[in-house]
C-alpha cells in the first residue's frame, strides 16, 4: 500500500462492491457457505471501510465511503436468506 500512495497519494474514495451468493435451501446450506457469505459480504465491507477511514483520518483528508448492496438488501428471494 506504501508504494501506492507514494504514487498516487492518500485514499479519497473507497468503493466496496463485493459479494458472494450461495442458493440453497436452509436445511441444505452450511455452515461454512453462511460464514463465506457473512465474511466477504458484510465482514469485508467493515474491513475495508474501517482501512479507508484510518488512512483518511491519518492524512487529515474528507473522503467518501461507498457501499454498494444487491437489491435483496431491499427484498430478499427464496434459498437466499444468509445474502439478503
Amino acid at each position: 500500500y506504501e508504494e501506492v500512495a507514494a504514487t498516487l497519494g492518500e485514499v479519497d474514495v473507497s468503493v466496496q462492491n463485493a459479494g458472494v451468493i450461495t442458493i440453497a435451501k436452509l436445511e441444505d446450506l452450511t455452515e461454512k457457505e453462511w460464514d463465506n457469505v457473512l465474511a466477504v459480504n458484510t465482514k469485508g465491507v467493515f474491513l475495508c471501510c474501517q482501512e479507508a477511514a484510518r488512512r483518511m483520518l491519518r492524512a487529515g483528508k474528507a473522503g467518501r465511503l461507498i457501499n454498494t448492496a444487491s437489491g435483496q438488501a431491499r427484498q430478499g428471494f427464496v434459498y437466499t436468506p444468509h445474502y439478503a
